[in-house]
């Protein structure tokens, strides 16, 4: 088959996979976002580059060497994990499908663009409907499709997850639109509005911090583009190396100041706290791969006996001291800095472009240090897609 056929055929299924994934991730983000890890494999699937364009889109060097360190490590921790090896083996399909999702959009071509920028667009709006609606109306969509009733509390907890994903998303959608659409400071506009608005719905104030460090890197990056994304993963790589020893500095709060928390951030930083005990025990290889959900020591506290550590630390940084030791923490730290100043360096990022990326990585940061699990597939999958728009961002009409 001649190599233009070739090309053309991948061309296609690159852009299918694009289109599915765009469409769907308003839907399955409302629903919670669990389902945008099958979603976004199923589309790298589609997408899966051949053996040439892996070679032409990642070039050796440093920051590959650094995070292939990280990914090896993982399979090197699990070695004393008291947990199975599941989780170490979904990171790395997850790592390999998703990826070649995002390295489908860095090879597409620019005059192939136009629709998935489109879908992309149209997915983040969508979304943002979606999700304005599930606020004024008590979440009903999430209601009946998951049979939950108002006062259980899983239900805020799944659309909040989705909101989870619209603040990672909005930058990259808003960027997306000042840089090829007509109307483009418009949407951008829409967007920040329901920004606002879905952030401040669900009862979850780390959204809202997401939202405000995301604005601000945003606008920072349309000033001092590199400086403003590299300065957002240097801070989230120095909270990684020094998040034990900024829990250890803060020390036990009095009972005063926890009363005055709400319960969820009390219970939040009783797990930090023993998250931090047991990183002292074990500093340097850690627990072990997924060994944070094998920990179940109860506590009292308002009343209710209440796990320790339930499932993970509710922090990224501590998560990776915990279960992979000082060497997975400098490692995970060393890789996020290399890895973006390296796409800095390759893509040639234009001002939209590092805008989009600054303020998802920031939004990214903030909920992996105060509210999820380092390796939630569904959460790596946000990240991926996150990358993947920026990437399709490309150099604007400016």
């Amino acid at each position: 088959m001649p190599s233009s056929l070739i090309h053309r055929a991948h061309s296609a299924r690159a852009i299918g996979a694009m289109l599915l994934v765009f469409l769907l991730t308003p839907l399955l983000a409302t629903g919670g976002g669990l389902a945008l890890s099958p979603l976004l494999a199923l589309g790298g699937i589609i997408a899966f580059p051949g053996p040439d364009g892996w070679r032409r889109a990642i070039r050796p060097g440093a920051a590959i060497g650094i995070a292939l360190l990280f990914l090896v490590w993982l399979g090197v921790a699990q070695l004393w994990s008291p947990s199975d090896a599941e989780q170490v083996s979904l990171v790395w399909a997850g790592v390999l499908l998703y990826g070649a999702f995002a390295l489908a959009c860095m090879r597409m071509p620019e005059d192939q663009r136009t629709w998935p920028r489109a879908a992309l667009a149209a997915g983040v709006a969508a979304l943002a409907v979606m999700l304005v609606v599930e606020a004024a109306t008590g979440a009903w969509f999430t209601r009946s499709i998951k049979q939950l009733s108002l006062d259980n509390p899983a239900l805020f907890r799944n659309v909040g997850r989705g909101a989870s994903v619209f603040v990672v998303l909005a930058g990259p959608a808003a960027a997306m639109a000042l840089a090829h659409f007509r109307h483009g400071r418009w949407v951008a506009l829409a967007l920040g509005a329901a920004a606002v608005s879905i952030a401040l719905s669900f009862d979850m104030i780390a959204n809202a911090v997401a939202l405000v460090a995301a604005a601000a890197a945003f606008a920072l990056a349309c000033w001092r583009p590199r400086s403003a994304l590299f300065g957002a993963a240097l801070a989230a790589a120095l909270w990684i190396v020094f998040a034990p020893m900024v829990i250890t500095a803060a020390g036990p709060l009095s009972p005063e100041m926890r009363a005055d928390m709400a319960f969820s951030w009390e219970w939040r930083w009783e797990t930090w706290t023993y998250a931090r005990e047991l990183i002292v025990q074990r500093p340097f290889q850690g627990w072990g791969m997924d060994a944070s959900r094998t920990f179940d020591q109860i506590v009292a506290m308002r009343g209710f006996d209440l796990e320790r550590m339930p499932l993970h630390p509710h922090s990224a940084a501590l998560q990776l001291w915990l279960e992979l030791g000082m060497v997975g923490a400098l490692l995970g730290a060393a890789a996020l800095v290399a890895l973006v100043h390296a796409a800095s360096d390759h893509l040639d990022m234009p001002r939209a472009q590092a805008a989009a990326a600054a303020s998802a990585l920031a939004a990214m940061a903030v909920l992996s240090f105060v509210s999820y699990g380092v390796w939630q597939e569904w959460w790596w999958a946000t990240a991926f897609l996150a990358a993947s728009a920026c990437i399709l961002i490309g150099r604007g009409r400016a």
